[in-house]
């Protein structure tokens, strides 16, 4: 879960494809 998940940067919600 994105609790659980570090709190470092959105990657879920902004996900780098470039």
């Amino acid at each position: 879960p994105a609790a659980q998940a570090p709190q470092g940067h959105q990657e879920e919600a902004r996900p780098k494809g470039s």
